[in-house]
């Protein structure tokens, strides 16, 4: 390929092979960026995250992204306190989609949103 450098090379032929050991660095990368953003703690060690092979949430198979960004059963890691930030036992990997529904919403206001679904489908 003209323009691209046998670096680049390299390295896309690694994502290839290994595309877990990509997903976790880069999942590590992030939460590292993030943490230090939003003043967080971080003591994360790269062996400190590992993909089940199901969402724990939805129970369903990760899928690697296709195109850019996350799908919606991309792995992400999720912190289960995110005031306590980034460290061994406040992190797990979920669906992207998981990590969306929990985002910003608190335990009450998930409630509310599943009475009201609830109360659309005429079930209680």
């Amino acid at each position: 390929m003209q323009g691209v450098s046998k670096a680049a090379l390299a390295c896309a032929r690694y994502r290839v092979k290994y595309p877990e050991r990509t997903r976790l660095q880069l999942m590590f990368n992030n939460a590292r960026i993030r943490a230090h953003r939003d003043g967080v703690p971080f003591s994360l060690e790269r062996g400190d995250i590992t993909i089940p092979d199901l969402c724990p949430v939805f129970g369903v198979p990760f899928e690697l992204p296709s195109g850019k960004g996350p799908g919606d059963y991309s792995p992400s890691l999720d912190r289960i306190k995110p005031e306590l930030g980034y460290i061994v036992g406040n992190i797990r990997v979920i669906s992207y989609k998981a990590n969306r529904l929990r985002n910003n919403g608190t335990e009450a206001e998930l409630t509310q949103v599943l009475a009201y679904v609830r109360s659309l489908n005429g079930s209680n």
